[in-house]
C-alpha cells in the first residue's frame, strides 16, 4: 500500500480489507444519519462524582452540534479559558449524544456559580450538574452505548442476520474510523507536510490531531495487511497480545493457548502505534517484526516523523467485540426513493473507549 496513492486518493479508506479477507464491500445497503435521532450515543463514565471539588461536571445531550461549541459555550459563560474545560471524548456532529464537560472554578461556591442553563439551546441541553476534585481528562470514559437505526435497506436479511452474528463470535477489525483522517484524508496530507518539512504547528491540539492521524493510518495499513493474509485472528510468535478490557500486553509462549483464548474472546492480537522502541517491544517476534516493516516502510516520512517527536511504540488491539449486541427488524411500508426496502435495522451494542461504531457498520451494510 504505497504513501502516495490511497493515503491521498478521495476514497483511500476503501482501499482497507475487510474482515474476510477482500476489498468487497458487503451487497446489503442502507441509509444511515437520516436524522440525529437514528444515531444515538451515550458516554459512559464509570468514575463516579465526588460530591465536592474545584471542577463542575456537566452531563450535556446535544444534536448537530460539536463538541468543541459545547466546551466554548461553557468557557464564555464561565469567563475562563478553554483550556480549563475537560472533556474525555469527542461525539458525532450528526447525531444525538449525550457526553460530560468539566469546568474548572477554584473557590467558587455553589452560590456564585454561573447559571448553566443559559447555554441552551434547541439542540443542546444540561442534563446533569455534579460537583468533582480533578478535570475531567481524554480517555477517561469507559466507553459509550449506542442506538442505531439503518434506514430504508436494500439486500437480504439472512445475508444480515448471519454477518450481525458472525460479529458476535468473531469481532470485529478495530479500524479508526474514517473521521480520524479527515474529508479525503486531509489530515494525513497535512501530517505527511508538516513532517516532511519539520516546521512547527504552534497549535497544539492541531499538532497532537495530525500526529496521532498519521500513527492511526500506519496501524490500519498494518490491520488491513493482517486480514489480507487471514491472520488477524491468529497469534505470532512473540506478538504482544492484549488482554480483553485491558490496556494490559503480554507475549504468549504456548501459541495454541494463545489461539483458544482468542476464540473465546479473552485477548487479541495487535498492531503497532508506531514511536520510539520498537526493538525492545518487539525483540520476540522476528518474523512479525518483518511483516510490518513492508508496510510502516513505506511511510517513511510518518516513521522517521513520529520517532522524532519522541512518541513512544506502543501495540493497539487489532479487534473489538461488541458488547450486548442486538438487533431488530423494523417493517415499513414508506413511500421513499427506495421502491426495494421493506424494511429498517436498530442496532444496540456498547464499545470501549477508542473503539469505531463506524468500523462495525463497515462490515455489516454499505452507507448512501
Amino acid at each position: 500500500m504505497s504513501q502516495q496513492s490511497p493515503l491521498f486518493s478521495e476514497k483511500f479508506y476503501s482501499e482497507l480489507y475487510f474482515s474476510d479477507g477482500t476489498r468487497t464491500p458487503p451487497s446489503v445497503i442502507a441509509t444511515i444519519k437520516s436524522k440525529p435521532e437514528d444515531f444515538q450515543v451515550d458516554e459512559l463514565m464509570d468514575v463516579e462524582s465526588t460530591g465536592e471539588g474545584e471542577h463542575i461536571w456537566l452531563q450535556i445531550a446535544k444534536e448537530k452540534t460539536h463538541s468543541d461549541q459545547v466546551a466554548k459555550s461553557l468557557a464564555t459563560l464561565a469567563n475562563i479559558h478553554p483550556k480549563d474545560i475537560g472533556i474525555s471524548g469527542m461525539k458525532d456532529f450528526l447525531a444525538s449524544t449525550t457526553q460530560w464537560f468539566s469546568v474548572w472554578l477554584p473557590g467558587i461556591k455553589d452560590e456564585a456559580l454561573p447559571d448553566w442553563h443559559q447555554i441552551q439551546t434547541d439542540a443542546v441541553k444540561v442534563q446533569s450538574i455534579q460537583r468533582h476534585n480533578r478535570k475531567l481528562r481524554r480517555g477517561t470514559h469507559k466507553g459509550n452505548r449506542f442506538k442505531i437505526l439503518l434506514r430504508h435497506i436494500e439486500g437480504s436479511r439472512d445475508l444480515l442476520e448471519q454477518r450481525l452474528t458472525l460479529l458476535q463470535t468473531q469481532g470485529v477489525p478495530s479500524y479508526f474510523g474514517e473521521q480520524r483522517f479527515g474529508r479525503g484524508g486531509s489530515n494525513l496530507q497535512q501530517a505527511s507536510s508538516m513532517l516532511a518539512s519539520g516546521r512547527r504547528i504552534k497549535q497544539r491540539q492541531k499538532r497532537s490531531m495530525l500526529l496521532s492521524s498519521a500513527r492511526s493510518w500506519m496501524f490500519n495499513c498494518v490491520l488491513s495487511e493482517r486480514l489480507h493474509a487471514g491472520t488477524w485472528l491468529t497469534p505470532q510468535q512473540g506478538e504482544p497480545l492484549n488482554l480483553e478490557g485491558s490496556r494490559q500486553f503480554f507475549i504468549a509462549e504456548d501459541l495454541p493457548d494463545a489461539q483458544r483464548r482468542i476464540q473465546e474472546k479473552d485477548i487479541h492480537t495487535t498492531a503497532p502505534l508506531w514511536g520510539k522502541g520498537v526493538a525492545e517491544t518487539m525483540k520476540q517476534a522476528h518474523d512479525l517484526v518483518l511483516f510490518e516493516a513492508e508496510i510502516v516502510n513505506q511511510f517513511s516520512v510518518f516513521k522517521s516523523g513520529l520517532e522524532k517527536e519522541g512518541l513512544d511504540y506502543s501495540r493497539r488491539a487489532i479487534r473489538f467485540v461488541p458488547e450486548d449486541l442486538s438487533w431488530t427488524f423494523v417493517e415499513h411500508d414508506e413511500q421513499s426513493e427506495f421502491t426495494n426496502s421493506t424494511y429498517h435495522l436498530e442496532l444496540n451494542f456498547t464499545l470501549g473507549r477508542g473503539q469505531y461504531a463506524t468500523s462495525l457498520l463497515r462490515e455489516l451494510i454499505q452507507a448512501r
